[in-house]
């Protein structure tokens, strides 16, 4: 009697085994192999792309009247992003698309006030910061 038990309880688990063991992984192209393909590094890419964080100029900062504002931000997803700049004074428009740095010069004029943002993008997707603001001063301020 106790060998009967013994087998009902062996059995499933050794069948279990040997079929477990024996599992391939079906891969397109009518492959078959033993292991799992590798994580594709835009697999990778794609769940670490970061959200752009606007550095300069500061939140809400007031500028000198020199004719320029150099926007910065930092993005912590790799080198091979491209951003697109979104720059303007009551409404944001795109100034530049495909930058490859993290700054980029606009116009200002004494006395306006403007906002911006950057889009980060690789391949099909895209992270946006959020809005910033800063002022330029009037002229002999």
């Amino acid at each position: 009697m106790e060998i009967k038990k013994l087998a009902a309880v062996f059995i499933p688990v050794i069948f279990t085994i040997m079929i477990l063991s024996s599992c391939q992984t079906y891969i397109p192209d009518n492959k078959i192999t033993d292991n799992p393909p590798p994580a594709s590094h835009d697999t990778e890419k794609a769940t670490l792309l970061a959200t752009p964080v606007l550095l300069s100029p500061e939140e809400y900062q007031t500028l000198d009247p020199n004719g320029n504002a150099k926007l910065v931000w930092k993005c912590d997803s790799g080198k091979d992003l491209e951003y697109d700049l979104y720059f303007g004074e009551k409404e944001l428009s795109l100034v530049a698309s495909k930058l490859k740095t993290l700054s980029y010069i606009v116009p200002t004029e004494p006395h306006k006030a403007y906002i911006w943002k950057v889009v980060a993008k690789y391949k099909n997707l895209k992270k946006s910061s959020k809005i910033g603001h800063f002022n330029v001063k009037c002229r002999g301020w």
